[in-house]
């Protein structure tokens, strides 16, 4: 190959690299773009009770508890702790417990979720019910069921703080 084949080739794969970068730079008409909305003129007496600032976003899941399906795990070595959550869980919060297991030993509690829908269960899940757990995204390869919703492992420190007996 020639000094100015070479120059030439170079030359090509700069033009389509930049392309590429300035492809994935900037936004495309397919994207949306925040435009703000007018808001409302507010009446004499104040704004119209349609207009609520606390509304969630259509793109907002509603937290839900009924019927949402939860594994309960214990990772200490308290027995029956899971068992006793679960029946917690179920009597008064009207959660689907279709799995009470053990899992491998944690400090700490957590309550996995998958999606969105899930984070939004999982941290009502927490303000009810859980109050020191830490709400995660569900690590791949996980031992958790595909049907299961929301996944509870107790650490010792839930145990520590609610024994059993």
């Amino acid at each position: 190959m020639t000094s100015s084949a070479v120059r030439v080739a170079i030359l090509v794969a700069a033009v389509v690299l930049g392309a590429v970068i300035i492809s994935k730079g900037f936004p495309t008409f397919d994207q949306a773009i925040a435009v703000p909305s007018r808001s409302p003129t507010p009446s004499p007496t104040g704004p119209s009770p349609s207009t609520s600032q606390t509304t969630p976003s259509a793109t907002t899941p509603s937290p839900r508890q009924q019927g949402v399906k939860v594994a309960v795990y214990n990772a200490t070595s308290a027995q029956g702790l899971a068992a006793v959550v679960a029946g917690k869980l179920q009597n008064k919060g009207g959660y689907v417990i279709p799995v009470i297991d053990n899992f491998p030993a944690s400090q700490i509690t957590l309550i996995y979720y998958r999606d969105a829908q899930g984070k939004a269960d999982a941290n009502l899940l927490k303000d009810k019910f859980l109050k020191d757990g830490h709400v995660t995204r569900l690590p791949p390869g996980t031992p958790v069921p595909k049907t299961v919703e929301l996944a509870v492992v107790l650490g010792s420190d839930y145990a520590a703080g609610h024994p059993i007996g």
